[in-house]
Parts: structure tokens; sequence; C-alpha cells
């Protein structure tokens, strides 16, 4: 065979992350998702790893993981939230890696560089840790060292290609009008890899692959995903005829396979099962490609470039013309402003890193390059150890904290040159604000720092240069002030946040919730005709800076979204069981007006209301609290929550009950509170019956099988097919179910 395929498939979203919060938080915009990775992971990401393959009448023929015959990269960042919220598919991903590697003996994953940073737009010293925390990212996961790293935006310059040389990277991908043709040379072939030498440092070089641009763009943009015999045909007929080895790849935006393109993953998964069962060409990936065949000729690069930019690198820098929309009279005259707004406020971080860092730690930036590792285990165990590691001496506590918010100061500060906060239209887009919140972290953590020197006065200035397109926030600053500002978070609102939760349902009394751990030792309860006061003493800890606290808290309920809360540090468990006991008695006595002046005076002011609490809850709260119009709905929404709250007892069947009736009284998704719950509980005991298949049940996951293709949930069947497939090789839940209940009487019978 000389005949080759590789098709690579660049998986990648921001870091959504609320850089308080460490978490994702509610997008609205993705609707009927939660969030945009949710989204995503139910139109892509998931459906990739068990894609469905049909026979030509319709009945599926068995499932495929894509991932496992096509070259791909993660971001890390997008690992990371997978790792957390989508197990089973990271597991997926991981395992489709370790296949592909016995099969060839090079795994189809490449590693990227960490946060998709524009690599000839950053210092020398940030190319170097974004590409050795990518490595380790790389490494932690996928248990072996990366051949290959994908950067972003294809974006290249000389010193990024020598820094991946140096750090052990083979190969990277570029699109083919990056390459600088030799004097004399009229066309690049593509099908074949090259060898660039760096001309600065001796026996320093890097293998290029540039993918053939035409298929590239005809799976991004002409649709030939919509037929899978569309696609395989205009991949066979793109091979050259020669009987020379030849190695015909793609590079493509991953989420062209089912989020893009609805279905694409199917036909990725015809393409490549025909492909293998003809033997039309060998699917291969880039590291066994080079084994075979390494580079015979030698290629430079234009450097500044990437593969979504007519203008170099002018995209993620200045008003170039490059954009998503055609908003009549909009610019993106913003971009320069931004950029060279980040580029001061990085500047003065860093210099506070090696002003502070000198005296604590070895080397700060080497600290920062390593630091990686406590990303990835932020145990107390891997901090003690991070810090012994590299401290110039035994650190006391407030020494080993300053060390560590250092590093997550720098954490923030290179996030915050994510590419996607320049890629889009207008400033107050969803990427533009992301990085903007991790601009405003490093400013908080700097001033903790460094109080004396505040940067948010200057860098607010500097916003001012960003025109916004919107006139409500009119530039930066704008929307810095009303988007950014408003969603910090200190251990006073978490505490704040939990007190008020742990008010208005049962929370555990010690808890990992968000950033911070919560641990509650007290509650006491008082209650009147109209209202209810709550009492805690509860001590909150971030572990990511180390920061601890203790409080009083006193929340007064008075119903539906009523609500004040009132705090006071506190460290001394034995002095709020003083304070208590004053309050409980107050409240025992004296009127509401009366009472609320004295704790006015007991504790503190101004207190939180309703608003304290962090967005999910605080919708998830007022869904519960604030009843539909109609009595009908009134009374199924109670209906609904009891069931909830009695999950453990209620069969996942009524569940899928209650969402038919919902869907019969047309109440949408978006108006049921944590509908979710339903449709997970329906694939646990999916789960649970597959494995031990009592007779007594499967009555009922026939009838739970068919309601949940009736009830068609936004994210799909691929989860229940999957799951199906993967523990019984059969495609469809109900004949399995049938087939086992068909065994079981020819038993009874016998």
């Amino acid at each position: 065979m000389t005949r080759y395929l590789c098709i690579h498939g660049h998986f990648y979203q921001p870091p959504r992350e609320n850089p308080w919060l460490e978490e994702v938080e509610p997008e609205d915009s993705a609707h009927p998702f939660r969030d945009w990775n949710t989204r995503i992971l139910h139109e892509c990401y998931g459906p990739n790893t068990a894609s469905p393959i049909l026979k030509p009448e319709g009945p599926i023929v068995e499932f495929l993981n894509n991932f496992e015959w096509i070259s791909f990269n993660f971001g890390p960042t997008l690992l990371s939230w997978l790792e957390r919220h989508a197990p089973k598919v990271y597991q997926r991903i991981l395992k489709a890696d370790q296949v592909s590697l016995d099969r060839l003996g090079h795994g189809n994953a490449m590693a990227q560089v960490y946060n998709h940073t524009i690599m000839p737009l950053a210092t020398s010293r940030d190319k170097r840790t974004q590409i050795r925390w990518g490595i380790q990212d790389f490494q932690y996961r996928f248990r072996r060292p990366p051949e290959g790293m994908w950067l972003a935006e294809t974006a290249v310059d000389e010193e990024t290609l020598e820094i991946l040389a140096e750090e052990g990277i083979q190969f990277t991908i570029l699109s083919p009008d990056q390459a600088r043709l030799p004097m004399g040379s009229k066309e690049l072939d593509t099908f074949q890899a090259y060898r660039w030498s760096s001309k600065k440092l001796n026996n320093r070089f890097l293998n290029l692959f540039f993918y053939h641009k035409e298929l590239s763009h005809a799976i991004a943009f002409e649709g030939i995903l919509s037929d899978g015999e569309r696609f395989n045909h205009r991949l066979l007929a793109s091979f050259k005829k020669t009987d020379a080895p030849q190695l015909l790849h793609m590079a493509t935006d991953g989420e062209s396979y089912g989020h893009h393109h609805r279905f694409g993953n199917m036909a990725l998964s015809y393409v490549l099962r025909k492909i293998r069962s003809e033997s039309s060409a060998e699917i291969i990936n880039y590291g066994a490609f080079l084994e075979k065949y390494p580079p015979q000729k030698e290629m430079d690069i234009h450097p500044q470039t990437a593969w979504s930019c007519s203008h170099g690198v002018g995209r993620w820098q200045e008003d170039c013309g490059c954009r998503i929309g055609s908003q009549t009279g909009w610019n993106q005259k913003w971009r320069k402003p931004l950029r060279e707004a980040l580029n001061w406020l990085a500047q003065e971080l860093d210099k506070l890193h090696e002003e502070l860092g000198k005296p604590l730690l070895k080397d700060p930036w080497a600290a920062r390059d390593h630091y990686i590792e406590r990303l990835l285990d932020p145990s107390p165990l891997s901090t003690k150890r991070f810090l012994h590691q590299h401290s110039r001496k035994h650190l006391s506590a407030e020494e080993s904290e300053t060390a560590i918010r250092l590093l997550e100061m720098q954490k923030a500060r290179l996030l915050m040159f994510t590419s996607c906060g320049w890629f889009f239209d207008e400033i107050s887009g969803l990427e533009s604000v992301q990085v903007l919140k991790y601009a405003a972290r490093g400013i908080e953590i700097a001033s903790w720092l460094r109080p004396e020197r505040p940067l948010e006065p200057p860098f607010g200035e500097l916003l001012k240069k960003c025109p916004s397109n919107l006139e409500a926030f009119k530039d930066g600053h704008g929307v810095y002030s009303k988007l950014i500002v408003p969603q910090r978070t200190n251990l006073k609102r978490a505490a704040a946040h939990y007190a008020i939760e742990s008010t208005l349902e049962e929370i555990p009394k010690s808890h990992t919730r968000y950033a911070f751990h919560h641990r509650s030792e007290i509650k006491e309860t008082s209650l009147r005709p109209h209202s209810r006061l709550c009492l805690f003493w509860t001590d909150i800890h971030r572990p990511n800076t180390l920061e601890k606290e203790a409080f009083t808290v006193a929340v007064i309920y008075r119903g539906k979204l009523d609500l004040e809360c009132f705090l006071k540090a506190n460290p001394d468990p034995e002095e709020h069981r003083k304070i208590a006991k004053i309050l409980l008695k107050e409240h025992a006595q004296k009127t509401e007006m009366e009472f609320l002046q004295i704790l006015k005076t007991i504790l503190e002011a101004p207190c939180f209301g309703f608003d304290v609490l962090f967005s999910e809850e605080k919708r998830k709260m007022i869904r519960f609290l604030t009843p539909p119009a109609s009595p009908e709905r009134q009374e199924f929404q109670k209906t609904w929550i009891q069931a909830l709250r009695n999950k453990n007892q209620t069969h996942p069947l009524h569940l899928l009950l209650l969402l038919k009736k919902a869907k019969e009284m047309d109440i949408p998704w978006s108006a049921l509170p944590l509908w979710e719950t339903g449709r997970a509980a329906f694939l646990e005991f999916c789960e649970k019956v597959l494995c031990d298949p009592f007779l007594e049940e499967l009555p009922s996951l026939l009838q739970c099988a068919a309601l949940y293709k009736e009830l068609d949930f936004p994210e799909g069947h691929w989860e229940m097919q999957s799951l199906v497939w993967e523990k019984t090789k059969i495609p469809d839940l109900e004949k399995w179910a049938r087939e086992k209940l068909h065994d079981h009487q020819k038993i009874a019978s016998s």
C-alpha cells in the first residue's frame, strides 16, 4: 500500500471557567443546553466516541470510536473539563489513543500549546511555558510523551519552532499557505513531510506537515459531511495518480464532526469504515508516517502567519478585516488597544512575580513552568511537594501563601491571552469577556500581594481606548465594569452563598462547591410566624490560593426570594455560640425591625440578599421558589420537585412519565427544574439492568426505552445507544430487552 490517509481533528473550546469559581457558569446562548461545553459535548465529543454506522436500509451495523482512526488534539483546558463532567467520554478518548498506539506504534493524539495562545504574539518566556504546560498536561493524561504539537490557529514563527524542537516535539501541522517555497519551486507537495531547520541553532529541526487545503476547506465549509458516500468519493479522487508513497491529510476543526455539521460524525465513521473494508488506502497517523517515510526535503515558513487570517496574525492584534458576522457599521478597532492593555498588565504582573518571587523561589520562572504539576494535582500533598522542590528556603505559612498566589496570578495572566478573546467581532462577546475575567483575577491577586500599587485604575484607562460596537457598553471599560467586576467572589460572598443555600435546602455540613471547601459545624434555627432565622458558624477555604476564613452568619428568610444575610469574620466557634445565644433570645422577644437593628449592630453591614447567590444556584432557586402562572403547571412543578427530592425511591419510569406529561403540557425544558435529572436517572437504571438483567425490571426497561426515544431530549440518544453497545454489542436497547424477556420465558416454560 502506497496510499495513506490521515484526517486530523483539532478539538478545542476556550477555557470558559469563571476564574473565581473555577467552574463554567450557565451560558444562555447555548440554549437549550446549560453552556457551550455541554452543548458541544452532546453534539460532537460524545457522539464521536460512539458513532453509529448504518446499513443502507437504516439499521445500525456497529458503533465506531472515531478517535481510534483519526489524528486528533484536544485543548488541555477542554480535556480537564471533560475529565470532571464527562468521565466516560474522557476515558474513551484516552483509550482511543492507546488503541492506535497498539495498532501503529504511534498514538493518534497530539499535544497542544496549553491555552491556545497565538504564539508569534507571545513573549519568549510565555512560548516556553505554553509548550511545557501542553507537554506536561499531555503526559499526565495519555501516559506518554507527545510526538506532535498543535499550534493555536497554526500561528507560527521561527522562535516557536525552535522551542518546540528544544522541548522534544517532532512535528507540527501547518497550512500550505505558510510554506515558503524555495526559489524556482512553483508548487508545494502536501503529500509528503518536510523538514524545517533552525537558522540560529545547530542541529535544531522540526518535521512539518502542510495539510490538503481544498479538502480541509470542503469539510469545513462545503457540506461534504452531509453525505458519507460523497465524502468518500471526494477523498479517493484527491489522491495523486502515482505509485510513490503519498499521504493525503486534512486538518479540520474537530467540531465539524457533529456540531458545525449535524451527523458529521456519522459521515466520518462511514468513510473510515469503508476505506478500511475496501483497502482503498491505509489509515495512518503522522508519527507512523514519519517512521516509514522521513522527510527528504527542507522547507522554510512564512513567519507571523496563521490558518484563519489572511493578514498574518492581524486578527489577534488589529482591525484587519477578518470577522465572523456581517453587522452593518461594526468594526474591530478594539482589538489593538485590548492587546496593548493586556501586554501592559502582563508586564506589571511579571515585575511583581519577580520582585516577590525571588526571595522565596529558587527561580520564579522555572516554578511557573512547573506549576502545571499543581494544576493537575492540587492536593495539599502535591502543593507541599511543589513548594519543597522550588522554594529557596523553608517557607512560613504566610510565605507559602504568597508563593502560591504569585503562581495563581501567573496562571490568570497566561489565560488572559487565549486567542478567542480577539477572534470574534465584539469586545462584549463571551470570549473577550472571558479574557477580561482572567485579567481581573490577576489584578485582584496582585492587589492582595501589593495593595499600595493598584493596577486596576490604569488598566481601566487603557480599556477606555477599546471601542465597543454596542452603546450599552461604550468601550472596554464599560464591559469590564458591567460584566466583570460584579462577578468577583471573595470568601465572604462564598460564605453568604453557602449560608443562603443551606437555608433554602439541605446542604451537607462539609462539602466542596466550586473553588471553595465549606465546613459548617453549627446550624441553629428560630421560627416566627412570617420568618425564619438560621444561624451558622462556617469556615471556608479556597485551596487554589490557600485562603481561609471563618464566619458567623445569620440569614433571615421570609419566603420566596425575600431574605437577608449578615456576616461577621469570626475564627472562634465558642465566640459564635455566645453570639448565637444572644441572637436566638432576641429573635424570640423583639419585633422584626428591632431584631434587624440588633443584627446590624452585632454582625456587620452591609448585608447580602438573594443576588449574592452564584448564577446557577440563583436560577435554580428562582425556578423552585417562583411558581408557574397556571395552577395546572404549579401542581405539576410541585409533583416534579417532590419526585426529585425522593429520587432514590422514585423509579426512573415515573420520572420519564412526568417528563412526558410536561411535554404534553408544552412546558419547555428550560422551564422545568432539573429535567436533566430524569434523563440521568434513566441512564443509571439502564446501566444497572444491563449489568444484572433481573426479570422484573425488563418490562420497565422496555417502557423506559420507548419513552426515552419519544421524549427526544436535546442531547439525542447517543448516550443510551453507546451504553447498550458497550455492554451488549446490540445497538438497540428494546431489542436487547425483548430478547432477554424471551430467554427468561423459555427458561420458565421448560
